[in-house]
């Protein structure tokens, strides 16, 4: 059961971390492209 656990907050730790990631991407493409639609 606690091998499962573990499993599951690394899964999650994963999934943020690529969240953060796929958010500093579209920030700094949107400030690259100053468009009025980027945001």
């Amino acid at each position: 059961i606690q091998e499962s656990e573990e499993k599951k907050a690394e899964l999650e730790r994963k999934e943020q971390k690529r969240e953060m990631e796929a958010r500093k991407m579209h920030y700094l493409l949107s400030t690259k492209q100053e468009l009025p639609g980027a945001v």
